[in-house]
């Protein structure tokens, strides 16, 4: 009975999110390299000091919300959760329009579901939970 109502509880909770693993934010699969293209102002092929601190500078600017000069925690939490609902729906809007259609979010659920199910046997069970939460979803991973 507790399966019953803890495997939908999780997928309730996982389709709330969004697909997880989906390609990254700016779909090539490399978020590194994307950050580095970012960085990287004039194109050289290399990050200098003062690219550098530009970034940080301004990232810091759009953590402190209200532009006093000081970030604090609830501005961090607040910045971080905008960062993961923005990441979130970019994975789920295939066509990139801003907008998620209903088929999208079937699309982004289906992939999750294929992402879970780790013995593609089209079922979850608790083990698929098990591989997931504490094994990075590999097979004979720690935690599993």
């Amino acid at each position: 009975m507790k399966t019953q109502i803890f495997l939908p509880a999780v997928i309730i909770g996982i389709l709330a999110t969004g697909a997880a693993y989906a390609a990254s934010d700016d779909g090539d699969g490399n978020p590194r390299l994307n950050r580095f293209e970012r960085l990287d102002e004039d194109g050289d092929g290399r990050i200098d000091r003062a690219e550098f601190a530009n970034s940080g500078d301004v990232k810091f600017s759009s953590m402190d919300a209200n532009g006093d000069g000081v970030m604090t925690m609830a501005e961090l939490d607040e910045y971080e959760r905008l960062q993961r609902i923005t990441r979130r729906f970019k994975r789920m809007d295939a066509d990139a329009d801003g907008l998620v259609t209903g088929a999208e979010f079937a699309a982004a659920r289906d992939k999750m579901f294929e992402h879970l199910d780790k013995d593609a046997d089209g079922f979850l069970t608790t083990d698929d939970m098990k591989r997931r939460r504490h094994g990075g979803g590999k097979p004979g991973a720690a935690g599993n």
